[in-house]
């Protein structure tokens, strides 16, 4: 037990691992587009920048830099989600 509804902590735990891989997995893409159109100088726009990079180093490069991504999202992920779950148990508020 210990979580809110009869869940297992956990559940907690295993519930925000798995946001941290799918927000990092959605988030990639658009930080890598950010980077290459910062890089690219005057005139370099997000869909220009997404062409040049799928055409040279092909689709999964939209995901460069997903581990450090997500070794900076899951920490924050597993803390927050698991504790506010905890400080809702205590508070006697139910689910959402």
């Amino acid at each position: 037990g210990g979580g809110g509804g009869g869940e297992p902590f956990s559940l907690h735990v295993v519930t925000s691992i798995v946001t941290g891989v799918v927000a990092t997995t959605v988030a990639a893409p658009f930080d890598t587009i950010k980077s290459r159109v910062m890089a690219g100088g005057p005139g370099t726009n997000a869909a220009s920048a997404v062409a040049a990079l799928v055409r040279r180093e092909g689709p999964a490069a939209l995901l460069a830099g997903w581990w450090p991504a997500y070794c900076r999202l899951a920490p924050h992920a597993i803390l927050t989600f698991p504790l506010l779950e905890q400080m809702r148990a205590l508070a006697g508020l139910g689910n959402f």
